[in-house]
Order: structure tokens, then sequence, then C-alpha cells
């Protein structure tokens, strides 16, 4: 069993990975991005969607009145009009997917995985990620745009592993629908 997670974790770590430009401002880029969808954050107000399944969504909320842009998060059970999960994040940029049961969210490279059942915050023994989260390249900055993972207990199961597109939001920017 060690010999496979290690083995998926070097996949992930090497495996190929989309990315878009992060324009210095967004409507300079207009087709790399695209407008994000809002949903109301039941007592928080409106929204950005980042991601959604069933009755579940991950969505953000930025005050663009400070510097870094402080945003919160939610994991919101739009059902029963509440919120499952919340964390204040020291930036924006922000990625998220909900996979297999599980919300993956980034703050830039500070990755956190929460129950999309629960809300609780789901620990691993060890994972693996291929995600880089704002980077520089040659023709400037980049947002990672898909990801792997793999975990060693995470969620209660041995190993497993996830291969999902991330939505995003950096400098106000809608990325990856």
């Amino acid at each position: 069993m060690v010999a496979a997670f290690v083995g998926l974790s070097a996949i992930a770590l090497i495996a190929p990975y989309t990315s878009v430009v992060v324009p210095p401002d967004c409507a300079q880029a207009l087709e790399a991005v695209n407008p994000g969808g809002t949903i109301d954050i039941p007592g928080h107000g409106p929204g950005t969607l980042l991601a959604a399944t069933g009755d579940r969504a991950v969505a953000v909320s930025i005050d663009s009145t400070l510097a870094p842009r402080p945003t919160a998060a939610y994991l919101v059970d739009q059902s029963a009009s509440r919120v499952l999960w919340e964390i204040l994040l020291g930036s924006d940029a922000v990625v998220a997917a909900i996979d297999d049961g599980i919300v993956f969210l980034w703050d830039d490279k500070i990755g956190y995985t929460v129950s999309a059942s629960t809300g609780e915050l789901l620990g691993a023994l060890v994972r693996s990620d291929n995600y880089r989260g704002i980077f520089r390249a040659p023709d400037g900055r980049r947002l990672q745009l898909d990801v792997e993972v793999t975990a060693f207990g995470l969620g209660g199961a041995p190993i497993s592993h996830h291969t999902f597109p991330l939505v995003g939001v950096v400098d106000g920017c809608v990325f990856g629908r």
C-alpha cells in the first residue's frame, strides 16, 4: 500500500496541468475571463460561485475595499439555506472544486479539504498534489486550472486519487468556468 501511495504521489507531482494568464486588468483579457456565477450566501449576502454539486456550493466573498483583498470562503447547503463551513483567507487568490463528496479549496498555495456533506475539515495522514497556485511564467502571472491530489487516509479512505478542473478568482477575475 505504501508503494502504491508513493507511486501515485510521484505521478501527481509531475502530472501535466493547464493554466491561464492572470491579466493586470480583467477588461484587457475578456476571452480568458468568464463572468462568475453569483449565489446568495445565507447571512452574508452575495458571493461568487466557484463550485457546486447537488445542493452544495462553494462561494467566496471578497472585500475589495482592503488590500490585499481579504476573502471569505463558504460551503453552502442550498437546500437548507445555511452555511456549513466558512474560513477567512488572507488573499483573493482562491480556487475550489467539489469531487467525490470532498471540497478542495486553495488559498493561493494553502490547501483545505472539507466534507461536502457535513462541513468538517478532513485530515489525511499524507497528502500530495500538483497545485502550484499563482506562479510566474515568461508571459506573466498564471493560475493553474486543474489538479491531481493523492492522499493516504483522506476521509477514511486508505488511498484516494482525485483529478479535477478548478474554478478560481484572482484580483477579482473569475477563471475556469
